[in-house]
């Protein structure tokens, strides 16, 4: 971020370009593959095609804003507990900018939760499993695909994005 101050002669206006970034994701495939070599087990596409990439989604968002400390993740969990180390906290309402944590699904592999990005205080983006990209929808609209409603869980906000 020093880079770009230096370069254009003024300070990075975090939270509008955060919220750019993630809009201008919608519809993106970069975050649909993470291959990891489990030796005896071969390669593996861990985000299935994109189909379980939203942590690798939001993470990835964080990092590159620096507001994670840790790396890239394809859990929410680990994605979730580097937030809290990082100075997020959890916040009562959506906002532009926090984070969503929805409740869980059944799989065929067991529950998932689900995790985004709000880009205001009824919109949010998160990796869609059926097109296995990125894309904007209501922040208390996320469906199962049994047509049922997700809970939100949690929302977290960080210092940095003065929110």
């Amino acid at each position: 971020m020093h880079t770009i101050e230096k370069e254009e002669g003024g300070s990075l206006v975090l939270l509008k370009t955060y919220l750019d970034f993630v809009n201008n994701s919608v519809g993106t495939a970069a975050y649909r593959n993470v291959h990891i070599d489990r030796q005896a087990g071969g390669q593996i596409d861990v985000t299935d095609n994109g189909d379980l990439s939203c942590a690798y989604f939001v993470s990835s968002v964080l990092r590159h804003f620096h507001l994670i400390e840790g790396g890239f993740y394809t859990t929410i969990d680990f994605t979730v507990e580097d937030m809290l180390r990082s100075g997020w906290v959890e916040s009562l309402r959506p906002a532009a900018g926090v984070v969503v944590v929805w409740s869980s699904k059944m799989c065929s592999d067991g529950p998932h939760r689900h995790i985004g990005i709000c880009v205001d205080c009824e919109w949010a983006v998160s990796n869609c499993p059926v097109g296995r990209s990125p894309r904007k929808h209501g922040v208390y609209e996320l469906l199962t695909e049994g047509g049922a409603l997700r809970e939100v869980d949690a929302f977290y906000t960080h210092p940095k994005l003065g929110i």
